[in-house]
């Protein structure tokens, strides 16, 4: 690659249509163990990696991809955008555990690719955890589904889509009634 030349930006995405597949300045690839080869090359001008939100499996696949490309001296420098489908406390932290800085919102099934520009890859991961309640726990169910308890409350209440969208997964939760006066176990008073 010459001097000053832009490298293609690369997207890590298991459930990327065809369609995806030979766009000018992409290249996209379903296989993590071929994504990190491309990626720590030395030419790409970022990377995007889809964490999938319902398949557990593939969530630790992605997780993984991340922590390498992260840690990589060839590939650290770059940004690493990662995809979500939702504001999922326990992912978002995982990711910011494995060197993500950058987290991008998107439905679960989008047709259009992920290509932020290098200057604004997307929302700062750090302030996005911030703004997510605390108490905001998930607990597998099957390798598919979990559902999302309240830590504040013991995890015995479970928590809809309504109340994570309106109070739990955005600053609003500074209000709640749990996160104001959290219950204790008694063990831990």
């Amino acid at each position: 690659m010459e001097l000053g030349e832009v490298g293609d930006r690369l997207i890590f995405n298991p459930a990327a249509p065809a369609d995806w597949r030979g766009r000018p300045g992409l290249w996209v690839s379903a296989n993590p163990v071929a994504f990190l080869s491309r990626a720590t090359q030395g030419e790409a001008s970022g990377l995007v990696v889809y964490v999938a939100g319902g398949d557990l499996s593939q969530r630790k696949e992605a997780l993984e991809l991340c922590e390498a490309l992260a840690h990589h001296p060839a590939s650290s420098r770059l940004p690493l955008v990662a995809v979500v489908s939702q504001r999922h406390r326990g992912l978002l932290a995982s990711l910011a555990a494995a060197g993500v800085k950058w987290v991008v919102f998107r439905p679960s099934g989008a047709k259009l690719p992920v290509s932020p520009p290098t200057e604004n890859p997307g929302q700062p991961l750090a302030r996005v955890l911030r703004e997510i309640c605390p108490f905001l726990n998930h607990q597998p169910v099957d390798d598919k589904h979990e559902l999302a308890y309240c830590g504040a409350y013991l995890n015995r209440l479970v928590l809809g889509r309504d109340r994570l969208l309106d109070l739990c997964e955005n600053p609003a939760h500074q209000a709640c009634p749990y996160f104001l006066a959290p219950r204790q176990a008694e063990n831990d008073v």
